[in-house]
């Protein structure tokens, strides 16, 4: 059975919380690794190096399917409550204060309770997941 292409209008953003960007899509069962490579395409065109898509926006979680061109990434910004970082495509780098780390593809981290940032070592997609402040 031939899948259809997925239609996925581009967003492009330098906000600080990327989770808050785009419309959600519906509820239900999602390929990510399928959305995540049309997402890669238009980072790849795209002049931020980056392409966002919200997957979940709710009151306590909030998830962002992340496309990042090579040596492009998420400026440092202030942590959210709790936070996790997945990498499903290629290989990226978590960076908080003094601390470094790689996060390769399968491999999932949670983010540090303080400023971070994230830059894409190669052409990447991630899967942010995090916990809004409350109001």
């Amino acid at each position: 059975m031939k899948r259809e292409p997925i239609a996925i209008t581009p967003i492009e953003s330098t906000h600080a919380d990327p989770a808050k960007v785009g419309p959600p899509e519906p509820v239900g069962a999602l390929d990510l690794l399928e959305l995540g490579s049309v997402l890669l395409a238009q980072a790849r065109s795209a002049s931020s190096g980056k392409a966002t898509r919200a997957l979940v926006r709710g009151e306590h979680q909030r998830v962002a399917l992340i496309a990042l061109r090579a040596g492009h990434g998420l400026g440092e910004h202030a942590s959210p409550p709790a936070a996790t970082l997945q990498t499903l495509i290629g290989q990226v780098r978590l960076y908080a204060g003094e601390s470094a780390w790689v996060v390769d593809p399968g491999h999932l981290i949670a983010i540090p309770p303080e400023r971070h940032g994230v830059d894409a070592l190669v052409d990447s997609v991630i899967v942010l997941t995090v916990t809004p402040a409350t109001q």
